[in-house]
């Protein structure tokens, strides 16, 4: 417990701006603890723990292609002893050498015992994997803790395996999300063309513009920009304007799954709007064109 408080009292404190549109609410407090990432502070990926074990699959594979691994799930293979049923399987060809990596998903109601340490370190050594991983439900029996000792399988937790990768996800999410990230956040440069060629300095215009840059603000500490100067990591529960929200109101995001997700997920929809106002205005403009072109054209008395 006290080492919880102790954690918890590393977090920034998140705040979000009101007096101006063009508030940005940032999403990039101070890099994770090593007290946060031990109690799960910080570090996870999902808030919450699989249901079942179809959904720990799921999810193990979920990180592994996201982290950029070429990922197989129930991957069924011939070995000397017979044909197994791998739950995850992976190849990491962004690393050299490249890596196998297999993983065994147990949620189980009680503790591995080690006979299962002992029959996956033969599934290991004979698909030729690298590094094999256990995620169980429920932990480990001292004999599995020991039978994996000094071996190249790891016992974690669920939590355990998100810590594991969470650093290599994170960055690899990020990277994703700042290219598109990039596009949205372009629209509030003072000096885009297509932008100023309607604003035109009218009132009216340059406050619906400043509510829609207020909308889209989440992107802001996206951009591969941002990350450059200011490469901080997020912490969660956290705060956001909803970017899928025709009104300036705030979400909370529980996790980085969902934080990723959302972003993502909108990311079209902010573009479409910028696109729309522009269109609008545009249309105006020519609209005004040509009724100041018909009075030109019309005969003088």
């Amino acid at each position: 417990a006290s080492a919880l408080r102790n954690a918890a009292s590393d977090l920034p404190e998140l705040s979000l701006p009101q007096d101006t549109a063009m508030a940005v609410l940032s999403a990039a407090p101070e890099p994770i603890t090593a007290a946060a990432r031990k109690v799960g502070v910080l570090g996870m990926i999902f808030a919450d723990a699989p249901a079942d074990w179809e959904e720990l699959e799921t999810r193990v594979e979920q990180i592994l292609s996201e982290c950029g691994c070429q990922t197989e799930r129930g991957k069924r293979v011939d070995l000397p002893r017979g044909t197994v049923d791998l739950d995850v399987y992976a190849r990491d060809m962004t690393r050299e050498p490249n890596l196998t990596i297999v993983c065994e998903c147990k949620h189980w109601g009680t503790a591995v015992p080690k006979h299962v340490v002992h029959a996956f370190r033969t599934v290991v050594d004979e698909v030729g994997a690298h590094v094999g991983f256990i995620i169980s439900a429920r932990g480990f029996q001292r004999g599995a803790i020991d039978a994996a000792r000094n071996t190249n399988i790891e016992l974690l937790s669920w939590d355990e395996f998100q810590a594991r990768f969470f650093d290599r996800w994170f960055e690899a999410m990020r990277v994703k999300l700042a290219a598109v990230a990039d596009e949205i956040f372009a629209y509030s440069d003072y000096f885009h063309p297509r932008m100023t060629s309607v604003l035109h300095a009218i009132p009216e215009r340059v406050d619906e513009l400043m509510t829609l840059h207020q909308r889209c603000s989440a992107y802001a500490s996206t951009t591969s920009y941002h990350h450059l100067f200011k490469p901080k990591r997020a912490s969660f529960p956290l705060q956001i304007i909803d970017p899928q929200s025709a009104k300036i109101t705030t979400i909370t995001i529980k996790d980085a799954r969902t934080y990723f997700d959302v972003l993502l997920r909108s990311a079209a929809q902010a573009t479409a709007a910028y696109e729309a106002f522009i269109a609008k205005y545009q249309e105006a403009d020519a609209e005004q064109a040509r009724e100041n072109d018909g009075r030109d054209g019309e005969p003088g008395d």
